[in-house]
């Protein structure tokens, strides 16, 4: 396994870090059953996108909803990232439901509908996921670079509108602060973000940029949360670091893990598969 740094935190430390040992053992669920057949397309909502494929578990698992990426403005569970992701995280015995949802293009104000879409379909896991062999009290999002942040923000309101709904959320690569992704000098280079956001980034108000931007949506109800980014990669691992630092200040429990290299999103899901089913496990 590849030495990854790590900069864990418990309730009360802002900062300590260490490096995880690729001896480091992790007690993993029992693979599913082999007979479980993948179900697809099933319905969560009234829109076509509306739809998740579900991977059941053979008892009460831990339930893992992955979300998508796709830079704000496309998105596809049968995509080959998210598919493996989810397929491996079936093999080693999670419940585990992919999702569809809208895209920014295809509606005017984005923001609310993407992340309401995500939620929607928790509330359905939490209603239906007993049914596929998950434990509904024990779930978990996961998300990589524009699905990451979505994942991220659908955690906090969830969470703030129903305590204790979402478990846990894994996020890698995600934008958590708006107005740090604007001071990058991207405005008008970047039409997923600003079809996301309705705005060119100098342009947007501070409502636009605050709504949609985990870190500052953060509360004591917040879930647990992984972060990942690559120490190198497009998108500055200080958004994940300054969103860890809040859930800290919180006392939310977060863990932090900073991959050396450029990798970016849910390619970093294969380095820190261990660290992944150690936090489901948790």
């Amino acid at each position: 396994m590849r030495r990854v740094l790590v900069i864990m935190s418990v309730l009360l430390s802002l900062c300590a870090s260490t490096v995880i040992s690729a001896a480091a053992q992790v007690a993993e669920p029992e693979p599913n059953a082999a007979s479980l057949a993948v179900l697809r397309d099933v319905p969560y909502g009234p829109d076509v996108r509306h739809n998740l494929d579900i991977f059941p578990a053979a008892g009460a698992s831990t339930i893992v909803i992955t979300i998508p990426g796709g830079g704000w403005v496309r998105q596809d569970n049968s995509g080959k990232n998210i598919t493996e992701v989810s397929e491996r995280l079936s093999e080693l015995g999670f419940a585990v439901f992919s999702i569809n949802y809208r895209v920014a293009t295809e509606a005017v104000d984005g923001v609310p509908m993407m992340h309401q879409d995500i939620i929607r379909a928790t509330r359905w896991v939490a209603a239906h996921g007993a049914e596929y062999g998950g434990d509904v009290t024990d779930i978990n999002l996961l998300g990589g670079s524009s699905g990451a942040q979505l994942t991220a923000l659908a955690g906090q309101i969830a969470n703030a509108q129903t305590p204790g709904l979402v478990e846990g959320v894994i996020q890698m690569s995600g934008v958590m602060n708006w107005f740090d992704f604007r001071d990058l000098g991207l405005s008008g280079t970047h039409e997923g973000a600003e079809a996301y956001l309705g705005c060119l980034l100098d342009d947007c108000t501070t409502r636009e940029l605050e709504t949609p931007s985990p870190e500052l949506r953060v509360t004591r109800a917040s879930p647990r949360h992984l972060l990942i980014n690559g120490a190198d990669e497009k998108l500055p691992a200080s958004q994940a670091i300054n969103m860890h630092n809040t859930l800290v200040a919180a006392r939310v429990p977060s863990q932090l893990i900073l991959v050396p290299g450029r990798g970016h999103g849910l390619a970093l899901f294969a380095l820190t598969e261990d660290e992944v089913v150690a936090f489901l496990n948790g």
